[in-house]
């Protein structure tokens, strides 16, 4: 894609960053991806509230880092 043969999906992020340095050129304006849900899983440990606030960060964390790829 950066070199000019082809077409590619990028994160948002990434592609506002090379529009700006005109690295890439959005060429199917009216094409978007679906959403792809996202899961979170662990394993089965015993409950413990230090443990559960860190998963709850960590998720959180996740959440907001997917959200800044998405395309606004």
């Amino acid at each position: 894609v950066y070199s000019g043969f082809g077409i590619g999906v990028r994160p948002a992020g990434e592609v506002l960053r090379a529009q700006t340095t005109r690295e890439l050129e959005r060429v199917l304006p009216r094409w978007t991806l679906e959403p792809i849900p996202v899961y979170a899983l662990q394993p089965p440990l015993r409950p413990s509230p230090r443990r559960m606030r860190a998963v709850e960060a960590i998720i959180e964390l996740l959440e907001k880092a997917i959200a800044r790829m998405a395309v606004k």
